[in-house]
């Protein structure tokens, strides 16, 4: 994301180790897979197609790395890109990149290395996306224009061509989302006017957004998912440690009915939640790490991966079934 954005989240780059605590378990990861960050040449491991694969995005350094799941192997590097930053699936696993400062979005096939396509969001800072399971279509929602105006939504129907777009006046900062299994779909970002917390819903084959008021404070918006029955969402920093709450929705409410305090984390993005397995997968985009968590438990991780380039977003591709 362009440098005032930076600064705005006050993220820096480097490798942070997190130290062993609460029973921490390192994660293992193949001999050279700290010098595989940096790499300059995309590559996959001859068995990366097989199985699930955590995707994880590094906006420092222009790469995005595919890790075996839930083991976390590395088993994907891809590199060329400008600054990814969203990262999201779909039921196919394929997979698409959100390129915040090159104005697009590329897929790729689970496991590749080449991309399929390529889908311009001109005269946007794309940040988050999604696929509709009911259609096929991708969300992108923007941070910014390239103008430094509000950013927008864009939706590629079919994930193909030119989107059509939306806006939300309540909005002036977009920043993740995420669809639920009707194919409504779910936003957040900075409240227009404020630096406060704002999160809205656009209806299925609906033109307008629902903003949506929360019982509970948000400092800094964060990642958003839908869950199965409520939409959860993370506050970077909370206090002190980032924080996924998860709110139940009624019309144009949201009520809290978790909380999930994320020991050891900060700047955190783009989550995601595992229901099989009682776990979150989070970013720390300022202390260079990927951690697991159980959730909603949280605490401290029980397995991280270590020396990213801040690291912003997470999603899992299962493969084609």
């Amino acid at each position: 994301m362009n440098s005032s954005v930076l600064a705005t989240l006050g993220i820096f780059a480097g490798s942070v180790l997190v130290a062993s605590c609460g029973g921490v378990e390192p994660l293992v990861v193949p001999n050279g897979a700290a010098q595989s960050h940096q790499a300059s040449t995309s590559w996959a491991k001859s068995d990366a197609k097989r199985g699930a694969l955590l995707y994880e995005t590094n906006g420092n350094d222009g790469s995005v790395n595919a890790y075996s799941y839930p083991k976390g192997t590395l088993e994907v590097h891809l590199s060329g890109f400008k600054e990814p930053y969203g990262v999201c699936a779909d039921s196919a696993g394929n997979v698409w990149i959100v390129d915040d400062e090159a104005s697009s979005v590329t897929e790729y096939a689970h496991g590749g290395t080449t991309p399929i396509r390529t889908l311009s969001d001109s005269g946007e800072y794309p940040a988050g996306c999604a696929v509709d399971p009911t259609t096929g279509n991708l969300a992108v929602m923007n941070y910014e224009t390239t103008g430094r105006g509000p950013g927008g939504l864009s939706i590629y129907r079919k994930a193909k061509g030119k989107p059509k777009t939306y806006s939300d006046s309540a909005i002036s900062r977009g920043w993740f989302c995420s669809y639920d299994g009707n194919g409504n779909l779910f936003v957040d970002g900075y409240r227009s006017g404020s630096s406060g917390f704002q999160l809205a819903e656009l209806p299925h084959g609906g033109n307008t957004f629902t903003n949506i008021s929360v019982n509970q404070g948000i400092t800094v918006p964060g990642g958003v998912q839908w869950n199965g029955n409520d939409v959860a969402v993370a506050d970077e920093n909370g206090p002190g440690n980032g924080v996924i709450y998860e709110f139940s929705i009624s019309g144009s409410t949201g009520t809290e009915v978790s909380a999930t305090t994320l020991d050891s984390s900060q700047n955190v993005h783009q989550f995601w939640i595992d229901p099989a397995g009682n776990r979150v997968v989070v970013p720390s985009a300022s202390l260079g790490t990927v951690g697991y968590w159980d959730f909603p438990a949280g605490g401290y991780p029980t397995k991280t991966i270590s020396g990213l380039n801040i690291p912003e977003a997470v999603a899992l591709s299962v493969g084609r079934k």
